[in-house]
C-alpha cells in the first residue's frame, strides 16, 4: 500500500473513532442533561400546581376552622345561623355550607333531600373523631349536586360537649379550573390522585375511577411510589408507554400532584439534536478528511516525484533538470537539496569521465613512449654489442701491432749491432715496414670504426636519456592526474554519503575510482623510481662513452701519426740503399718512433679493453632499461585497462 492511503487510514480511522466517541459522549451528556432538565421542569410544575391546589384547600380549611372557633364562643341560632351559613356558602370555590347537630337536625345553604341525617355522613363522623381538628374528606360525588366534591368539616365543642359539626363542600371544579388550561408538552398530562389512587382531577377520567384499575392493576407499584409523599421524578411504563412521572404531595389533602410526559416526546429534541449532531459530525469529518487528503497530496506528491527521481538516478540517468521549489517547509528543502545533489553528482561524474579520458590518453602516450624507449634500448644494446665485437677485434689488431713494433725494436737493435747487415736489415725492415704499414692502416681503420661505434653509442645513449626525460614528464602528468582522480573520488564519496541509501551505488563507483587512482599513483611512483635509477646509470654511461670517444679520437690521431711515421720509415728504408750513412740516424728515428708507437699501442690496447668493458656495462644497463621499459609498458596497459573500466562506469550515467 502506498504512503498516501496508509496516512489516510492512519488519520481517518482515529478521526472517525474520535467523532463517534464524541457523538456518543455528547448524546449521552445531552440525554442526561435533558433527563435532568425534564425532571426538574416537571417537578417544578408539579410542585407549583400542588402548591396552588394546597393553597385553595387551605384557604377553605382556614374559613371552616375560623368559623368553628367563632361558633365555639358564640354559636348562632335560628335565622342568624342560616344567614351566616348562606353568606359562607358564597365564598370562592365553596359549593355548600352546613351545620349538623347531634340530634340529627341541621342548617344548610341548600335544600337537602328528605330524611337526610348529617350524623350518618362520613364527614360528620370524621370531624367528631378528630377531636376539634379540621378534617378534609376524600373526594366523592355529591348526592345533591352530582358533582365531585370534598368536604371540610370541624366539630364545634363547648366545655367538651359537641354542639355540632360544620361542613363545607368544596367543588373540585376549582381544581379543574386551575388545571384545565395547563399543557404539558404535546401529549403530556397533568392530574391529581387521591390517597386511594382515585382521580381527583384528570381530563379523561372521573373521580370514581382509580389509576390502579384503569390499566388492569399493573400500575400498583407505580402508584405506590407516587403516594410515597416525596417530590421526585419516576421513570416507568403506563399502558405500555415509557413515561416520566413528576410527583409532588398536596399536604393538606393527602393527594398527589402528577405531571406526566412520554419519554419519546421528552427526548424528541435529543433525537433531533442527535440527528443534527450526526450530520454535523459527518460533514465535519468529510471536510477534515478532504483537507487531510489535500494536505497529504501536497506532501506525498513531491515525495513520489523525488522517489521517481531517485529511481532514475539509481538507473544512472543524471540528465534531469529539477527546477527549484518555492516551498520553505521540509518538503521544499528536501526537493531543493535533491536538485543540488543531482547537479553535484552530474558535475562530478562529468569531471570523472574527463579525468578517465585524460588517464586513458596519458596511458596511451606512456605506452607509446615505453615502446619507443624499448626500441631505443634494443638499438642501444645492439650497438653496444657491435662496439664490444669491434673492441675485441681492435684488441687483436693492437696485439698484432704490438708484436710488430717489438720486432721492429729487435731489428733496430740488430741494426745497431751489425751495420754490415744493414742492407739485409734494410730489406727486412722494408718488408716489415710494409707489413707494419698495412697493420697500421688496419689499426687506423679499426680505430675509426671504433670511433664511429662510440659516436653511435653516444647518440643512442643521448636519445635514451632524452626518452627517459620524456617518460619522467609523462609520469609526472600521470601522478598529477592520479591526485586529481583521488580528489574527485573523495568528493564523489562525500556526495554519495550525503545522498544516503540512494547514493550507495555511486559510493561504490567512487571507491573503485579512488582505488584505481591510488594504484595509478603507486605505479607512477615505481616508474619514477625506475626512471631515476635509469637516468643516473644512463648519465654515467653517457659520461663514460664521451670519455671513451675522446680517447678513441686521440688514439686515431696517434695511429695516424704512427702511419705517417711508418711512411717515413718506408722512405728511409728505400733510401737506405742510397745513403747507408744515414742508417744510424734513421735507426735512431725509427727506434724513437717504435718506442712511441709501443706506448701508443699500449694505450690503444688499454682503451680497447676499457671500451669493451664499458660496452659490457652499457649492454647490462640497456638490458635493465629494456626490463624497466617493459615494466612501464605493463603498468601503462594496466592503467589503460583501469581507465577503460572507469570510463565504462561513467558511461552508465546519462548526463544529457
Amino acid at each position: 500500500m502506498k504512503l498516501k492511503p496508509k496516512m489516510m487510514l492512519g488519520i481517518g480511522i482515529p478521526l472517525v473513532l474520535a467523532f463517534l466517541i464524541m457523538g456518543i459522549a455528547i448524546y449521552s451528556m445531552a440525554s442526561s442533561a435533558l433527563r435532568e432538565s425534564t425532571s426538574a421542569s416537571l417537578e417544578e410544575m408539579s410542585q407549583h400546581y400542588a402548591h396552588e391546589i394546597d393553597s385553595v384547600v387551605r384557604a377553605n380549611v382556614a374559613v371552616v376552622d375560623s368559623v368553628g372557633k367563632i361558633w365555639e364562643g358564640a354559636l348562632p341560632v335560628g335565622a342568624d345561623m342560616q344567614a351566616e351559613i348562606n353568606s359562607l356558602a358564597k365564598s370562592d370555590g365553596m359549593l355548600s355550607f352546613y351545620f349538623g347537630r347531634p340530634d340529627g337536625t341541621y342548617a344548610a345553604s341548600n335544600t337537602m333531600r328528605d330524611g337526610w341525617d348529617p350524623r350518618t355522613r362520613d364527614w360528620y363522623k370524621s370531624a367528631v373523631a378528630a377531636d376539634g381538628k379540621t378534617v378534609v374528606s376524600e373526594a366523592y360525588m355529591a348526592s345533591s349536586s352530582g358533582k365531585p366534591v370534598i368536604t371540610i368539616s370541624r366539630a364545634v365543642k363547648k366545655n367538651g360537649e359537641i354542639l355540632g359539626v360544620i361542613g363545607a363542600n368544596i367543588s373540585l371544579d376549582t381544581v379543574a379550573d386551575l388545571l384545565k388550561d395547563v399543557k404539558v408538552g404535546e401529549t403530556g398530562t397533568l392530574y391529581v390522585l387521591g390517597s386511594s389512587s382515585e382521580y381527583i382531577y384528570h381530563h379523561g377520567h372521573s373521580v370514581e375511577e382509580k389509576m390502579t384499575e384503569v390499566d388492569g392493576g399493573s400500575s400498583k407499584e407505580l402508584v405506590k411510589r407516587m403516594m410515597s409523599g416525596k417530590v421526585e421524578t419516576i421513570e416507568d411504563q403506563f399502558r405500555g408507554v415509557d413515561r416520566f412521572f413528576a410527583v409532588s404531595p398536596i399536604r393538606s389533602t393527602g393527594w398527589t400532584m402528577v405531571v406526566s410526559i412520554p419519554q419519546k416526546e421528552a427526548f424528541e429534541d435529543v433525537a433531533h439534536m442527535s440527528y443534527m449532531l450526526a450530520g454535523i459530525c459527518v460533514l465535519t469529518l468529510l471536510i477534515l478528511l478532504a483537507i487531510t487528503y489535500c494536505f497529504l497530496g501536497s506532501a506525498t506528491t513531491p515525495i513520489a516525484r523525488l522517489s521517481a527521481l531517485a529511481e532514475r538516478i539509481a538507473g544512472g540517468d543524471l540528465s534531469m533538470q529539477i527546477p527549484a521549489s518555492a516551498r520553505t517547509d521540509e518538503i521544499g528543502i528536501l526537493h531543493n537539496n535533491n536538485a543540488k545533489m543531482l547537479a553535484a553528482m552530474r558535475d562530478m561524474v562529468a569531471d570523472t569521465g574527463k579525468a578517465a579520458e585524460q588517464v586513458s590518453s596519458s596511458s596511451e602516450e606512456l605506452t607509446t613512449s615505453a615502446n619507443q624507449t624499448a626500441q631505443a634500448s634494443q638499438s642501444a644494446a645492439e650497438a653496444v654489442v657491435s662496439i664490444a665485437e669491434q673492441s675485441a677485434e681492435q684488441s687483436k689488431i693492437v696485439g698484432s701491432a704490438e708484436e710488430t713494433v717489438n720486432d721492429m725494436n729487435e731489428s733496430m737493435d740488430r741494426s745497431r749491432k751489425a751495420v754490415a747487415e744493414a742492407m739485409e736489415a734494410a730489406g727486412n725492415t722494408q718488408s716489415a715496414t710494409a707489413e707494419g704499414r698495412e697493420l697500421i692502416d688496419q689499426v687506423v681503420a679499426g680505430v675509426e670504426r671504433l670511433a664511429r661505434g662510440a659516436a653511435g653509442v653516444d647518440a643512442a645513449v643521448q636519445k635514451l636519456y632524452d626518452d627517459a626525460k620524456n617518460i619522467a614528464r609523462i609520469n609526472e602528468a600521470i601522478t598529477e592526474i592520479s591526485g586529481q582522480t583521488k580528489l574527485l573520488a573523495l568528493n564523489a564519496a562525500i556526495e554519495a554519503a550525503r545522498a544516503g541509501g540512494q547514493g550507495r551505488g555511486f559510493a561504490v563507483v567512487a571507491d573503485e575510482v579512488r582505488k584505481l587512482a591510488e594504484q595509478s599513483e603507486e605505479a607512477a611512483q615505481e616508474i619514477n623510481d625506475v626512471i631515476k635509477r635509469n637516468g643516473i646509470e644512463i648519465q654515467q654511461t653517457f659520461d663514460l662513452t664521451r670519455a671513451q670517444q675522446e680517447e678513441v679520437q686521440e688514439s686515431v690521431a696517434h695511429v695516424k701519426v704512427a702511419g705517417e711515421e711508418f711512411g717515413r720509415i718506408a722512405d728511409d728504408v728505400t733510401r737506405l740503399t742510397e745513403a747507408i750513412r744515414t742508417i744510424r740516424e734513421g735507426n735512431e728515428a725509427v727506434q724513437k718512433a717504435c718506442t712511441k708507437t709501443v706506448g701508443q699501442v699500449e694505450r690503444i690496447s688499454k682503451a680497447s679493453q676499457s671500451v669493451q668493458k664499458k660496452a659490457t656495462d652499457v649492454s647490462a644497463v640497456s638490458e635493465q632499461q629494456a626490463a624497466s621499459t617493459q615494466e612501464i609498458a605493463a603498468a601503462s596497459h594496466t592503467l589503460a585497462d583501469l581507465a577503460e573500466k572507469l570510463q565504462a562506469g561513467v558511461k552508465k550515467f546519462k548526463l544529457k
